[in-house]
């Protein structure tokens, strides 16, 4: 989902943050980007670090998504996949995303959007008195339509692109956990607004 909306990376200063095991981050370096993957969990990071080891102009490090260890406008490209739903203060850390940022660079985010079927899974789960988790995560935040254009214009953005995709099915005890529904993802359909993954693409002023 967010790879078609890549720049030239070649180059370019370049975050991951939220980087996990570095699958994203390798594809990253590949493309030429001086390249820094953060992740909160440590052991993420060293896995991270192994997958980057080819590439010169790559690092993995430890950081808090809340708290980023960068100086204003230190980087061109900052991206962000699946993490904002998982962290305490979802805001301050697209604030923070923004904030190490240069004057019109881009930022790339993507979400879980409550608003789908995974929310009413969740809502199927509470009712039950049930726990529900997205893979074991220790916080799941239940967001819907994250971030908002009005918040990344308060920011300081200009929103590009508001793109949703992804209709799971939750199917329990199955091969794979869930069903796609693929006939609601067609073009132009309205039900793209209601899929699981949500992307936001903006620059900064």
């Amino acid at each position: 989902m967010a790879i078609p909306q890549l720049p030239d990376l070649q180059d370019e200063r370049v975050l991951e943050i939220g980087c996990g095991r570095g699958s994203f981050s390798a594809h990253l370096a590949g493309r030429g980007a001086h390249l820094t993957a953060a992740d909160f969990s440590p052991a993420a990071v060293r896995m991270a670090a192994r997958r980057l080891e080819p590439h010169a102009d790559a690092e993995a490090l430890v950081a808090d998504i809340e708290a980023i260890p960068f100086d204003r406008g230190t980087f061109d490209v900052v991206i962000s996949l699946d993490t904002l739903e998982h962290v305490p203060n979802p805001t301050l850390a697209v604030a923070e995303l923004v904030r190490v940022l240069r004057p019109g660079g881009k930022l790339i985010l993507t979400t879980n959007n409550y608003v789908s079927l995974i929310g009413l899974w969740r809502l199927v789960m509470r009712l039950a008195g049930k726990r529900f988790t997205e893979f074991g995560q220790p916080i799941n935040q239940p967001l819907k339509f994250f971030p908002s254009a009005r918040l990344m214009r308060g920011l300081g953005c200009d929103v590009e692109l508001v793109e949703g995709a992804g209709h799971y099915l939750r199917m329990p005890h199955t091969e794979h956990g869930y069903l796609r529904l693929g006939f609601l993802e067609r073009p132009h359909r309205l039900t793209k607004w209601f899929g699981i993954d949500r992307m936001v693409v903006a620059t900064t002023r």
